[in-house]
């Protein structure tokens, strides 16, 4: 049996998380490391970036419709204010 996520686990896991948190799928980001990953995110109206640590090049992850790729947690933490993670959500945007 396997312990890998698949696409149907990841899209579980983003339908209900979002809501729990008390956010709409515009004010959240999805960060995956791997096709299905991306794909999950978008089936459930989350846009994604990816960690190529997963094993899936930059190049598979932005075919499937990742946003931003980043080589490891490090990377994205180096190019954090860059990043998808930074910009406000819609909701947000123009307030303060």
């Amino acid at each position: 049996m396997s312990t890998t996520p698949t696409r149907a686990d990841n899209r579980v896991c983003c339908s209900m998380w979002t809501p729990k948190a008390g956010l709409s799928p515009e004010q959240a980001i999805f960060v995956g490391d791997t096709v299905w990953d991306v794909e999950a995110g978008h089936d459930t109206g989350l846009a994604g970036i990816c960690l190529e640590s997963g094993g899936t090049s930059a190049a598979e992850l932005h075919a499937a419709g990742a946003e931003a790729t980043f080589r490891d947690p490090a990377d994205l933490l180096a190019h954090f204010e860059g990043s998808p993670l930074t910009r406000p959500a819609p909701s947000r945007a123009g307030k303060g």
